[in-house]
């Protein structure tokens, strides 16, 4: 199999890359000598990782406590968080601080997505108090919001299923499944794009 480029130059020494689930994973490999055979064997070993256009991405153990853990969605969210910015820069055009305003993109992001993991922020405003103290209609916007990522209602539902553990102090993400990388791609967007949570919440 032909790997792209940046796979090849990523690649980590003694190691291997096969291509599974839309993924290029990496695992340790060695060869030895085996009697009767004129050629060394290879032996492929535990996963190492991952590469993405953005580098090699190490795999780590993680004890997890599923008793005191909890899911949060984070596919939907940062599709929209890479959105903010544009928001962001409307509203300070308008006379709103720059917290203020992510303030209020964030928590009409929850309100589309109750299990988002900006949920677990500290920081976040009510829609109520969203249009009373800043004067907005909150139905306008969240359908602004909606229309803004462009894609079809069957395929934002998927992206509700893209989640990472809570542990009380940290967030880690899941991988995607293969289908909501394949919708993604169909709109330019990468895993790099989303595989991320704002630690700061």
């Amino acid at each position: 199999m032909s790997y792209p480029e940046y796979v090849k130059s990523f690649r980590p020494k003694g190691c291997i890359v096969r291509f599974r689930s839309g993924r290029y994973l990496v695992f340790r490999a060695t060869s030895k000598y085996v009697p009767g055979k004129t050629y060394p064997v290879l032996k492929v070993g535990e996963l190492m990782g991952w590469i993405d256009s953005s580098g090699f991405h190490s795999q780590q153990k993680i004890l997890v406590d599923f008793g005191v853990c909890s899911t949060f969605e984070y596919g939907f969210t940062n599709l929209l968080l890479n959105k903010e910015k544009d928001f962001v820069a409307k509203e300070k055009a308008k006379g709103i601080s720059e917290a203020d305003a992510r303030r209020i993109y964030r928590s009409l992001i929850v309100s589309l997505s109750p299990a988002s993991y900006l949920s677990a922020s500290g920081k976040l405003i009510s829609t109520d108090e969203i249009a009373e103290k800043y004067r907005k209609d909150v139905c306008l916007l969240k359908s602004f919001l909606i229309r803004s990522i462009g894609m079809r209602e069957e395929e934002i539902r998927l992206l509700f299923s893209v989640v990472a553990i809570y542990d009380g102090k940290t967030m880690r993400t899941l991988p995607p499944s293969k289908k909501a990388l394949e919708i993604l791609s169909v709109y330019g967007i990468e895993e790099r794009d989303i595989r991320y949570v704002d630690q700061a919440l």
